[in-house]
């Protein structure tokens, strides 16, 4: 490009346009690593939302570490 996109140059050298595995098709390579990098949000969104549904599940400063601490008052009968 002879410095002509110096932007462009520069992302390149940064590794923007590298591929994961050269051996599959560029644009099956691009779905694919789209595809992991999108699951691996959706999975650390799923974990965060669980973690956050269940605060009672953690080791509880009125109990023994391991033991279940009592569900959160509004919700009884919840099995969560």
């Amino acid at each position: 490009m002879n410095g002509r996109f110096p932007g462009l140059a520069a992302l390149e050298e940064a590794g923007a346009f590298a591929v994961s595995d050269a051996a599959l098709p560029y644009t099956l390579q691009r779905a694919l690593d789209r595809f992991a990098f999108g699951l691996d949000l959706v999975l650390d969104a799923v974990g965060a939302r669980v973690a956050a549904a269940r605060p009672w599940r953690s080791i509880s400063c009125r109990g023994s570490p391991g033991a279940p601490a009592a569900a959160p008052a509004g919700r009884p009968g919840s099995a969560w």
